[in-house]
């Protein structure tokens, strides 16, 4: 699960372009908003929060209808693996395929649109958190995918930690957003970054989607 995490933090960082160019102008609204750090340092936390909690819920849910998902596991990480090697690409802009996934959560979106559009015009701590958490619902193929990698990965409620290692490295690119951090911004935009670690999370999907495809090539002879 080590390795999981550290793969998760990758994939939040190396979606940081995607992030600022979806919700960075959101994100700086928001800092102009609630000019104070505190609050919007809130709100990516409750936002991380939302990733971990919904990750967990679902993640434990499947594991508790499906009850005893060891002999599915194999073919959990290989999808799991599939889906990273996706996820890279996507983050490369080289195969767009996995917002598909973004057409079911625009459904839930659209009745809690309205909310959230209240909320940002608020300032009060609860708002600010609720908004967070509202937002973890918001139609991002990027956070979908990871959401779906990492209850394939986990095959239970270990995929909030997942998600929340996901969340992790959404943090930097949202708060440079807020905090107008051009230099971050910069980095996070260029290629070359997105590149080496789309690459990386690659690499390690390949690895994930490795080993159980020899494992039950092993127990087929």
């Amino acid at each position: 699960m080590i390795e999981g995490f550290a793969a998760a933090i990758l994939m939040g960082l190396a979606g940081s372009g995607h992030c600022m160019g979806m919700c960075g102008g959101i994100a700086a609204a928001l800092g102009q908003q609630q000019s104070t750090a505190w609050r919007i340092t809130l709100f990516n936390l409750s936002r991380v929060a939302s990733y971990a909690i919904i990750a967990g819920l679902l993640g434990g849910g499947i594991a508790a209808i499906g009850g005893d998902l060891k002999s599915l596991m194999p073919a959990m990480r290989l999808f799991a693996g599939v889906l990273l090697i996706a996820m890279g690409l996507y983050m490369l802009d080289w195969w767009r395929g996995i917002q598909i996934l973004e057409r079911g959560g625009a459904i839930v979106w659209r009745g809690l649109q309205p909310i959230s559009r209240r909320l940002m015009g608020q300032r009060t701590l609860w708002s600010t958190v609720a908004l967070g958490l509202l937002w973890g619902f918001l139609p991002c193929g990027l956070v979908y995918s990871a959401l779906s990698w990492a209850i394939a990965y986990s095959g239970d409620s270990h995929a909030a930690w997942l998600m929340l290692g996901f969340g992790i490295g959404t943090l930097p690119s949202m708060l440079a957003a807020s905090f107008s951090g051009a230099w971050l911004q910069r980095l996070f935009r260029q290629r070359t970054t997105r590149f080496v670690v789309a690459i990386s999370i690659m690499l390690f999907g390949l690895w994930t989607a490795t080993m159980p495809m020899m494992k039950m090539l092993a127990m087929g002879h």
